[in-house]
């Protein structure tokens, strides 16, 4: 029973995806999101039959069957990506009762705006407040829904979900607000600060921490190298937000197995 309710959520994570890739592809542009897919080549308008996440590109080749122009291999890999990841956020979490689905429910539109950030910064060096606002909202909702069911919200303590994300969203936003600041953004996007509180309040406290400092060891592990090699100046811009993203989706799994490592290091 598992293997197939696994099946089922794999595929609707790729389905999904497939509109993620859509969002990617066309938030930058300014394009409607709701507009007929068509292919970019030829402009014909694409049936369900295009469209089948996965199969399509598979049945089809990666080309448009109607002027055979090849597609981008990320339209596959998206869904595919998207897939996996709403699998193994199901088998994390391991829902057995409404807070386990409702958990599992945040975990996926977090993981889901991660996804649309990474893709976006990495293309494009902007991160959208619609895409934020988007997933924020109902992560914070869920957050107040998972407190009151745990009765946790008369508690101002950390370990809540919606006082310990508001908490950890506004230091590090406020951390990154002010690197923004000083150096007048060379350092740092303001898209990148407002990443960071919306980051917050999906990982509360002390996931976020843990986060922050393991996307500056991968920023750090993928510039230096450059840097060295003279393929990177240090006033070079890098998109942090395609560090925080995986950084934040590691956290987001295995968050108190980093917080442990870290502690160890520092000797606790």
């Amino acid at each position: 029973m598992i293997y197939l309710t696994s099946l089922l959520v794999f595929y609707f994570g790729s389905i999904l995806g497939s509109f993620l890739n859509v969002v990617s592809l066309r938030l930058p542009k300014g394009e409607s999101l709701v507009g007929r897919s068509h292919c970019t080549a030829c402009g014909h308008t694409l049936s369900w039959l295009d469209l089948f996440p996965l199969f399509s590109y598979l049945l089809f080749r990666g080309r448009c069957r109607y002027c055979q122009k090849k597609f981008s291999s990320r339209y596959f890999l998206f869904e595919l990506l998207s897939g996996v990841l709403f699998v193994w956020a199901f088998w994390q979490v391991n829902p057995q009762d409404l807070p386990g689905y409702l958990l599992l429910l945040k975990v996926w539109v977090v993981a889901s705006a991660l996804l649309v950030v990474f893709t976006i910064d990495l293309e494009h060096f902007l991160i959208f407040d619609s895409v934020l606002i988007s997933a924020g909202l109902p992560v914070a909702a869920l957050n107040l829904i998972l407190d009151l069911l745990s009765r946790q919200l008369s508690k101002l303590e950390l370990g809540s979900l919606t006082f310990g994300g508001v908490f950890a969203g506004g230091v590090f936003a406020g951390f990154f607000y002010l690197l923004w600041y000083v150096s007048r953004g060379r350092w740092i996007g303001f898209g990148d600060v407002k990443l960071m509180f919306f980051l917050g309040l999906a990982l509360g406290w002390p996931n976020t921490a843990a986060a922050w400092l393991l996307a500056y060891f991968l920023g750090t592990a993928y510039a230096l190298p450059l840097l060295v090699l003279g393929k990177k100046q240090l006033s070079s811009r890098l998109p942090f937000g395609c560090f925080l993203a995986p950084a934040a989706l590691i956290a987001l799994f295995y968050g108190p197995t980093l917080v442990n490592w870290y502690l160890r290091l520092l000797g606790y």
